[in-house]
C-alpha cells in the first residue's frame, strides 16, 4: 500500500513540474538578454523588467513618426509566439518570433495584426544596452523639424498660457504658434500674421473617444522646418523626403480652389501632408482626419 502511494505521490510530481515546465517559455529573446530589444527602423523597443515576470517584457512603439503608444508583450509556451497588447489588455498582433543567440537578434513574423497600423510582416529586433533617445524621450517629433508640436502628439497636460487661442471653432481649439500672434493697427483693426503655424486641438481618433491631440498643423512662415522641409521646398524635395518617410504620393484636385497652382499630398495611415501653391505662395498643412461615429452635433 505505502509502495502504491508512494508511486502515485512521485506520479503526481512529475505531472506538477512537466506543466510548470509547460507554462515557462523557452523560445523568447529574455533568455539571451534583459536589456533592450530595439527594431531596425528604431520605431519599437522592448525589455523584460524583473518584475513582469518570464517571458512577459514592455515596450512603446511610435507609429507613423507620430504618435506613442505602450506595449505588453507576452510570450507563452514553447513555440515562440508572443501576443502584443495594449495597456487596456487589448490584443494588438500576434507573430511568429524566432531568437538567433549567436546574431543576438530576434525576428517578428506577423500572424495577426488587429492594430490597424499596417505592421511590415517582418520587424526584425537586436540586442542593446540602451534604448535610443528618440525611444526614451517618447518625442515622435521628427528630426530637422522645429514645431512646437507634432501631428497627433498628446496635449491633455499642455500649458497653453504662453499661446494665443484663434476663436471660432466648436468642437475643438486652435492655437497660433508660440512666436505669433495678431497685432493690431493705428485704426484699432487687428492684422493676423500672414506668415504663421497654427495648431488645431481636439479629440482623436473619434470625437467620441475624448482626449487632446493635435489634429492639424497648417504652416506659412518659411523659417520653420519639418522633416528638413520648408513650405518653400520644391515638390520634388517635398516627394523625395516624405516617400523616405513612409508616406505616399497624391495628386489632388480641388475644383473650389480655383486659384490654387498646384495642389500636392502625401499621407500615411494616420495623416496626411498637403503642400498648396495659391496666388504664388505655398501653405502646407498636416492633417489627422478625426471621425464622428456618434454624430456628434457641436
Amino acid at each position: 500500500m505505502k509502495a502504491k502511494i508512494g508511486i502515485l505521490v512521485i506520479t503526481l510530481l512529475i505531472f506538477i513540474l512537466s506543466a510548470a515546465a509547460c507554462s515557462i517559455p523557452d523560445k523568447y529573446p529574455g533568455q539571451i538578454g534583459s536589456q533592450y530589444w530595439v527594431s531596425d527602423d528604431v520605431q519599437m523597443f522592448f525589455g523584460f523588467p524583473a518584475e513582469s515576470g518570464a517571458g512577459k517584457a514592455v515596450g512603446v512603439i511610435i507609429i507613423d513618426n507620430a504618435y506613442c503608444r505602450d506595449l505588453l508583450l507576452e510570450w507563452s509556451g514553447k513555440d515562440g509566439v508572443v501576443n502584443v497588447k495594449d495597456c487596456s489588455y487589448n490584443l494588438l498582433f500576434v507573430a511568429d518570433t524566432v531568437t538567433n543567440e549567436k546574431e543576438q537578434n530576434c525576428t517578428f513574423t506577423i500572424k495577426s495584426d488587429r492594430s490597424g497600423w499596417k505592421l511590415p510582416e517582418t520587424i526584425i529586433f537586436k540586442l542593446t544596452p540602451k534604448i535610443p533617445y528618440k525611444l526614451i524621450n517618447r518625442d515622435p517629433v521628427p528630426e530637422q523639424t522645429t514645431l512646437d508640436f507634432w501631428i497627433l502628439q498628446e496635449v491633455d497636460s499642455q500649458d497653453w498660457s504662453g499661446y494665443t487661442e484663434i476663436p471660432g471653432w466648436m468642437g475643438a481649439r486652435e492655437y497660433y504658434g508660440k512666436l505669433y500672434r495678431p497685432s493690431i493697427d493705428e485704426n484699432g483693426d487687428i492684422i493676423y500674421p500672414e506668415e504663421c503655424v497654427k495648431y488645431l486641438i481636439s479629440a482623436w481618433p473619434d470625437y467620441a473617444d475624448g482626449g487632446q491631440y493635435v489634429t492639424r498643423i497648417t504652416i506659412t512662415d518659411p523659417n520653420v522646418q519639418f522633416f528638413g522641409l520648408t513650405v518653400e521646398s520644391t515638390r520634388e524635395q517635398f516627394d523625395e523626403v516624405l516617400t523616405k518617410n513612409g508616406l505616399k504620393h497624391e495628386t489632388r484636385v480641388d475644383e473650389l480652389d480655383q486659384a490654387a497652382e498646384y495642389k500636392e499630398s502625401w499621407s500615411n495611415m494616420s495623416y496626411s501632408i498637403t503642400l498648396t501653391k495659391r496666388n504664388g505662395k505655398c501653405l502646407v498643412v498636416i492633417d489627422a482626419p478625426v471621425s464622428n461615429r456618434d454624430n456628434i452635433v457641436f
